[in-house]
């Protein structure tokens, strides 16, 4: 809680089993902000911007993102969030987030099942906003 990971050879925060970030500070990382290989991921009211590769990475597991700022990865190719689509019955749930200014999407996902996401603001991501990710009812792309 209220961590900071900055200026890392390589990745900001990294798990093999998931882990819970609050109101943490995560940049300038010279690979991802966060990377979990298996476990839920869980990030709430962070930071993440400027890391040279994706902002939170998933290899399995799912991902509870809620109020969160996630811009300016710096890598080509990468996103705000990218992960795999667990299987059912796992959730992803990202509500309230900002993706802003990432070098290809704002959010990019396996599929878009097992996903809920609303209210989060997509601004000036390089490929577009989203893909294979549900679009929410409130979501803006302005």
């Amino acid at each position: 809680m209220g961590c900071e990971s900055d200026l890392n050879t390589g990745v900001g925060y990294g798990s093999a089993v998931g882990g819970t970030l609050v109101y943490c500070y995560i940049h300038d990382n010279s690979s991802h902000g966060v990377n979990s290989g298996g476990g839920v991921v869980t990030a709430i009211g962070c930071i993440i911007d400027s890391n040279a590769g994706h902002g939170i990475t998933t290899a399995a597991g799912g991902i509870i993102a809620i109020s969160n700022t996630i811009y300016g990865q710096t890598g080509a190719g990468n996103d705000g969030l990218n992960a795999t689509t667990p299987a059912a019955p796992a959730q992803n749930l990202v509500i309230n987030n900002i993706f802003a200014s990432n070098a290809s999407y704002g959010v990019e996902m396996t599929d878009s099942d097992n996903v809920v996401a609303d209210y989060n603001d997509y601004f000036g991501n390089t490929t577009g906003a989203r893909n294979n990710f549900p679009t929410g009812t409130h979501d803006s792309t302005a």
